[in-house]
């Protein structure tokens, strides 16, 4: 049997984000010396990360002390670390930028080790285990997918995809991008046994469909003052994958209270924002069609948002409106 621990989208940086009042670095370092922790209390071979380690894209943003940190925190794991490089851990979406960041720093000194599209790892102990990387692309199609994750040249027990890149059972798009679907993953890639991914920040869960395991648990870090990141309690992965099976344990982090490390006030006013919104976006698909300044002004004027937020939008759909007529 083979025995992975399954983090991702950590999102270290020296600052924390503006939603937040704790000491960011700190409490990033803490959890990843919990699942350190984790890994070595239940034995397992190797730590693996679905990407974003980093949260600052511009190597100038990450201090030479944050990574003196990483690095530590790492090699104290003493088990190895396979990571597969997200959209934070590069510049302009772009892998040709790796060489310049602070993640290929991190794996020169021997803390991490990188995994690429192409061949990946091959672990072996009781059975042969094939762990494949995907790294993030823009706008990912099933095409770009199968030309970094192809079929294996030789026989394989298993096969783990780590993929940084929206993904769900119910596929669609998110903000206009691409989501992979599970049954789409299952009937393109028959011989990828488990799917771990990546990049979206939400808790899907576990789920096995057709003997095929997705796991799908979002992002260790909490950024955001959103209702779905103060509720969720980050979580790894572990993974014990032998020849005939697959068997998940979902490990809930310890984290403090949103209160705690939340700036509430923040949040409150977040949500009065949303709900602007939402009332702004009902009320302009239900005036189905506005021609004139007339239209527009009286479409916007019973809507509470506010002064300059009226003016921007008001002068966006007169531009759009005149285009169209």
């Amino acid at each position: 049997m083979s025995r992975f621990v399954f983090r991702t989208d950590v999102h270290i940086a020296d600052r924390a984000p503006e939603s937040r009042t704790d000491d960011w670095k700190a409490t990033i370092l803490g959890k990843l010396r919990q699942i350190n922790r984790i890994a070595q209390d239940r034995g397992a071979d190797a730590i693996l990360d679905g990407g974003d380690l980093f949260y600052l894209k511009s190597p100038s943003r990450n201090s030479h002390s944050l990574m003196v940190d990483l690095i530590r925190v790492h090699k104290e794991a003493k088990i190895p670390t396979f990571v597969v490089p997200g959209n934070h851990d590069i510049t302009h979406d772009s892998l040709d930028s790796l060489d310049k960041q602070p993640l290929q720093v991190l794996a020169e000194s021997g803390a991490v080790t990188l995994l690429r599209a192409g061949p990946g790892i091959i672990h072996e102990k009781a059975g042969k285990i094939s762990v494949r990387a995907v790294p993030y692309q823009k706008r990912m199609t099933l095409e770009d997918l199968k030309e970094a994750l192809y079929p294996p040249a030789y026989p394989v027990d298993k096969t783990v995809a780590v993929v940084h890149y929206f993904a769900s059972k119910a596929g669609g798009e998110f903000y206009g991008t691409p989501v992979f679907k599970y049954y789409d993953l299952i009937s393109e890639f028959p011989w990828v046994d488990v799917w771990c991914f990546g990049h979206w920040h939400m808790d899907q869960g576990v789920e096995e469909i057709d003997g095929k395991v997705f796991v799908n648990l979002g992002a260790v870090s909490r950024g955001s003052l959103r209702y779905e990141t103060m509720d969720r309690i980050p979580k790894v992965a572990v993974l014990d994958i032998k020849k005939d099976g697959v068997a998940v344990e979902v490990v809930p982090l310890e984290v403090e209270p949103a209160s705690n490390i939340f700036k509430v006030e923040e949040r409150q006013q977040q949500q009065y924002e949303d709900k602007q919104i939402e009332t702004f976006v009902a009320r302009l698909k239900h005036e189905a069609t506005v021609s004139t300044k007339d239209d527009l002004e009286g479409m916007l004027k019973d809507i509470d948002i506010a002064d300059d937020v009226r003016s921007v939008v008001l002068e966006l759909l007169r531009g759009e409106a005149e285009e169209a007529s």
